[in-house]
């Protein structure tokens, strides 16, 4: 795991057996990150965003993918805190996730 775990960003973690992360620090309501063409893993505000309301600049963003617990990549239809989620973009831009 990063020293520094930065707002929005996903990171991919791995545990053999169930494992409590615990994050501090300052509750964000929206943010912008730069996103480059393919794949980029971003996490959520403070709070559950409808994946309808992530808008871009400069890019477009063809699909957000989550993986459960069996190891399946799904499609949601909501980003939730405290998980991270595959974005696939169109072009390098930025994506802007609201609440």
């Amino acid at each position: 795991m990063p020293e520094l775990i930065r707002f929005g960003q996903g990171y991919p973690l791995g545990a053999e057996r169930d494992t409590a992360v615990i994050f501090v620090g300052v509750r964000q309501s929206r943010y912008i990150r730069l996103a480059l063409r393919g794949w980029n893993i971003f996490g959520c505000p403070s709070v559950a965003v409808d994946t309808a309301d992530i808008g871009t600049i400069g890019t477009s963003l063809l699909g957000v993918f989550e993986q459960d617990t069996t190891g399946t990549f799904i499609v949601p239809d909501s980003l939730r805190p405290g998980r991270g989620y595959w974005f696939l973009m169109g072009n390098d831009g930025k994506v802007i996730v609201p609440r």
